[in-house]
């Protein structure tokens, strides 16, 4: 079962943290899930990720403790070979060689 939970704690600059454990979850999924808890407008390049090889099919397992916004993404993107941008609260995952 995954948890997302934001922490205590708290950064200097107010930003909120959060922590995750997963085990072997699809990335899709997982993008799914955190879209839908955090209120992001998330948009998916399936083209360009299905052109780079990869798959939003593709297992993840994921440890964040006290992790901001954007290193959440990156821990759950970043094995799967898939990367983002974002704008607040807007998110466009891609493969990772577009940046």
């Amino acid at each position: 079962a995954s948890r997302l939970q934001r922490s205590a704690r708290r950064p200097a600059a107010g930003d909120e943290v959060y922590q995750l454990k997963l085990d072997d979850v699809p990335v899709g999924k997982v993008i799914e899930a955190l879209a839908r808890r955090l209120d992001l407008k998330v948009r998916i390049d399936e083209e360009k990720i299905a052109a780079a090889g990869l798959s939003l099919d593709a297992l993840v397992t994921v440890r964040v403790k006290d992790a901001t916004l954007d290193e959440l993404l990156a821990a759950v993107l970043k094995p799967a070979g898939l990367t983002f941008h974002r704008d607040g609260s807007q998110v466009v995952v891609g493969p990772k060689e577009e940046q």
